[in-house]
């Protein structure tokens, strides 16, 4: 049912003008029926308090349909209806306005407060870190905790109050990668506009669980039932001292993958296997390491990131340079170059954590590893035996 008296905020997307005055409205995906759909509520970029269908869109796409009067924006009246058309025409083109922070917050809390059946939000990730610069890829990670996940997998309700979507995944929806499981479903949307929000809907029952996270910001709590948590800070993140332990272990595989995994498959020419293995039996200690490393700098105060992301930030030039050299391309002599600098970098790294806090690192492994890449380097291709 139509309300009276409501305002739908609306971004036409027309084609650019054919002469300067002068152009046609029409859908992005060029659908017959133009922008307005028939069977589903508008899902366009921009405000949508709320969405007009079935003979009110109808009404609206003939009303619309014409000529660009040359003005960037305009209210008109459809019925009971009051459209506001937000357009941007680019000669050649279309270009898209990307909707700002308050706007997606908006967009975000109204969303809530309009659900009975969502009792609260929480907001984390790089928004509420007050260490990290902000920037034009920032997406929104949103939680809403809900009553009942169950109402919230249709697609359609949720994709109609957000906006044109460009690409979508539903992640507990697929069996590659399996999903989490553990009764949330999840939307991670990209939107036309650039933004993007990863939406998860999750019982309100775990809300205990979820603000353990210490980059988490309570944005609506309907209930007063949301404990008091600290202000967001990097906290559940820091960088952790390393233990005897955890250091051998360390080692361990950077060495095991050096002298074992890594010459077979190199020789071999397998190269798929052989960059994953490089990640995940080089790489991955290495920037272990690495992170303990930044940890001892800096007395543990900080989070070298998701992956590392932040070590540029924290690592002395000439160690960021011997560290950027270990990424390479499909080329053979490339990568035997990079493994050489991958053994060096670890080794002096591992060497240092371990004099820091007593360790002892295992050089003689270390150096049978080596060795015996450097052996297999040289051996033929058409060899019938390793020594």
């Amino acid at each position: 049912m139509v309300q009276t008296e409501r305002m739908v905020k609306i971004r036409i997307v027309c084609r650019g003008p054919s002469d300067e005055n002068s152009a046609e409205f029409e859908d992005r995906r060029g659908r017959e029926d133009g922008l307005f759909n028939k069977n589903h509520p508008i899902g366009i970029c921009g405000n949508l308090s709320s969405s007009p269908t079935g003979q009110e869109c109808l009404s609206a796409q003939k009303t619309i349909r014409g000529k660009w009067d040359g003005n960037s924006t305009r209210e008109m009246q459809i019925g009971k209806i009051t459209l506001f058309l937000d357009i941007t025409a680019k000669k050649g083109g279309i270009q898209v306005k990307t909707r700002t922070e308050q706007v997606m917050l908006d967009l975000i809390m109204t969303f809530a407060k309009k659900d009975h059946r969502i009792r609260g939000v929480l907001m984390n990730g790089s928004r509420v870190n007050p260490n990290i610069k902000k920037d034009i890829f920032q997406d929104y990670d949103i939680v809403y905790l809900v009553t009942d996940v169950e109402p919230f997998k249709d697609e359609n309700f949720i994709l109609s109050h957000f906006g044109e979507v460009m690409l979508m995944e539903k992640p507990e929806d697929k069996i590659f990668p399996p999903p989490i499981g553990d009764g949330r479903y999840t939307y991670l949307i990209q939107f036309m506009d650039g933004n993007r929000i990863d939406m998860h809907f999750i019982p309100i029952n775990k809300v205990d669980e979820l603000i353990q996270d210490s980059l988490t910001r309570v944005l609506l709590d309907k209930d007063h039932n949301i404990p008091d948590i600290p202000p967001p800070s990097e906290q559940s993140y820091l960088i952790k001292k390393p233990t005897e332990k955890l250091y051998n272990d360390c080692c361990n595989s950077f060495i095991w993958g050096l002298g074992a995994h890594i010459p077979k498959t190199i020789w071999r020419q397998e190269l798929p296997l052989l960059m994953r293995l490089i990640d995940i039996v080089l790489r991955e200690p290495l920037i272990q390491m690495l992170e303990w490393y930044v940890g001892i700098k800096t007395d543990y105060k900080y989070s070298i990131g998701k992956g590392g992301r932040y070590l540029k930030k924290f690592l002395e030039p000439e160690i960021w340079n011997d560290f950027e050299k270990t990424y390479t391309d499909a080329n053979y002599d490339h990568i035997w170059s990079s493994l050489f600098l991958f053994h060096d970098l670890f080794k002096k790294t591992a060497e240092h954590v371990g004099q820091v806090y007593g360790f002892q690192f295992p050089e003689e492994e270390c150096k049978r590893a080596l060795s015996f890449l450097k052996h297999v380097k040289e051996l033929p291709q058409d060899t019938k035996s390793i020594f």
